[in-house]
């Protein structure tokens, strides 16, 4: 029993990060659309934070994250971040989305944004 119990328990805990997907467009007009996208969420407690934004990076963290209320984490904030890579240049872009597990849902928001404002190449 204690086998199994530890890789589920890793792999709940792992980022969720899916492979990169590259858009006619370029760097600053991704992460444009990113900040935006994350900016207008409001599902994650308290609203977005982006604590780290350059060139081809963007890094967002709940305001106010959840406290676990039961389990072997109860009691430990569960953090929510957002991180964002994109490379390229002004035609080109390639974005890789890494979440950690409570804001997994931020890929397919990100992802869906993205989808509709640009062109996969």
């Amino acid at each position: 029993m204690r086998g199994l119990l530890l890789p589920a328990l890793l792999a709940s805990c792992a980022p969720r990060y899916q492979p990169p997907v590259t858009y006619v467009a370029s760097q600053a007009q991704v992460l444009a659309t990113v900040a935006q996208t994350v900016a207008a969420d409001r599902r994650a407690p308290g609203g977005w934070n982006i604590v780290e934004r350059d060139e081809g990076y963007l890094k967002a963290e709940a305001r106010d994250p959840r406290v676990v209320p039961s389990g072997p984490n109860a009691g430990v904030p569960e953090g929510m971040t957002v991180m964002v890579a994109v490379a390229g240049d002004s035609t080109l872009a390639t974005v890789a989305i890494s979440t950690s597990p409570a804001a997994a849902y931020m890929r397919q928001k990100l992802t869906a944004a993205l989808d509709a404002r640009f062109k996969r190449q």
